[in-house]
């Protein structure tokens, strides 16, 4: 039988991506600033890259935009910094609060009075029950599900799937039903 292999992505070239222009230089806001751009969203997808380039963004003067899903729910007195990627079907719970730089994938449910601290990503179908704080840069990845007021610190990371009960200290890798420590990372920012 002949296969046909349909291509629906659409992937960077070397100096564009979808008709636009990507800069690849390492001195990119001086690049944007004789381009006259003056609104950012940081993309990096390592947490603490966006960290860098958040600093970057304040230190050269750029506005911070949001880009929010047009299905994603906010409920009341939710309140969202400039720069955050919401993306589609996500929910983000009456009176939680996202800072600057966080990324919060398709279906994720961060409920009630949760805190988001910068640079924090939230990986697809992600559940945080009410009072949860994610501290600055920590990555909580698919699928996972942390309870009532548990803190993750920062640079830390919930593995996919992971039910989390307890606290898990800042640069703690933790796994599991229930989530138990894997390990300390490397390198961390704290």
């Amino acid at each position: 039988f002949p296969v046909t292999i349909f291509q629906r992505l659409e992937y960077p070239g070397t100096d564009s991506f979808k008709g636009r222009r990507l800069i690849w230089k390492r001195d990119w806001p001086a690049e944007l600033k004789k381009m006259g751009i003056q609104h950012v969203l940081p993309m990096d997808s390592i947490n603490q890259d966006r960290w860098t380039t958040l600093q970057k963004c304040r230190q050269n003067g750029f506005s911070l935009v949001s880009a929010i899903h047009p299905t994603a729910l906010i409920l009341p007195q939710a309140i969202i910094a400039p720069g955050v990627w919401i993306n589609a079907c996500a929910v983000v719970g009456y009176k939680t609060e996202i800072a600057e730089g966080v990324m919060i994938n398709t279906g994720a449910i961060l409920e009630h009075h949760n805190v988001i601290e910068s640079c924090v990503q939230v990986d697809p179908g992600v559940t945080t029950t009410g009072n949860v704080t994610l501290r600055a840069r920590c990555h909580v990845h698919t699928g996972a599900i942390i309870l009532n007021r548990v803190e993750i610190g920062e640079d830390a990371e919930v593995g996919a799937g992971a039910l989390v009960r307890h606290a898990v200290e800042p640069g703690l890798v933790v796994v599991g039903v229930p989530a138990y420590a894997l390990r300390k990372k490397q390198r961390f920012l704290s």
